[in-house]
């Protein structure tokens, strides 16, 4: 026909940036933000949705409601295991998608520390002893020398040996 404009091109989107491959984050001290940039032909708009699942596979993975920015806040919820996220970003048509490479992030438990030996202290700052047991960060001491400290999961698991650090006031 006469006088008909030309076919439409579908956008091209390229992801210039993609999210992190792996993130290691240990319970209680989530932090971090998966982030993606790309470009489309045109300078088209492009929108994205984040996707979490179970596996390393794009197959039964889950939309994230509200996640639809292109940085995704992981959540400082988890508990200890592995979740996969991805994004995909598209048109607003959705003629064309694309998705970002998976993200495995690793949450491992929280730490304990047992067996504390060798340290006169004179109290905690965020943090509590109870027995031989440290809970927190920060344990004042009065006293140069040697602790011995054991870690272990919080299931009773020691984790590798013993733990020797010297320090100096």
């Amino acid at each position: 026909m006469t006088g008909c404009p030309p076919p439409m091109e579908s956008p091209v989107i390229e992801i210039t940036l993609q999210p992190t491959a792996t993130i290691n984050v240990t319970v209680s001290n989530i932090t971090g933000t998966l982030s993606v940039e790309a470009t489309a032909t045109g300078g088209v708009k492009l929108n994205y949705q984040w996707y979490s699942n179970t596996t390393n596979s794009y197959s039964g993975s889950t939309a994230i409601a509200g996640a639809t920015s292109a940085g995704y806040k992981i959540p400082a919820t988890l508990a200890a295991g592995t979740y996969y996220y991805y994004c995909e970003v598209y048109t607003a048509d959705k003629i064309t998608t694309v998705r970002t490479k998976i993200t495995r992030v690793n949450v491992a438990a929280m730490v304990a520390v047992t067996g504390i030996t060798g340290l006169a202290t004179t109290g905690t700052t965020g943090a509590t002893i109870t027995g031989n047991t440290l809970t927190g960060s920060i344990l004042n001491t009065t006293a140069a020398g040697t602790v011995t400290v054991l870690a272990t999961i919080p299931n009773g698991t020691a984790v590798g040996t013993e733990f020797t650090q010297s320090f100096c006031i």
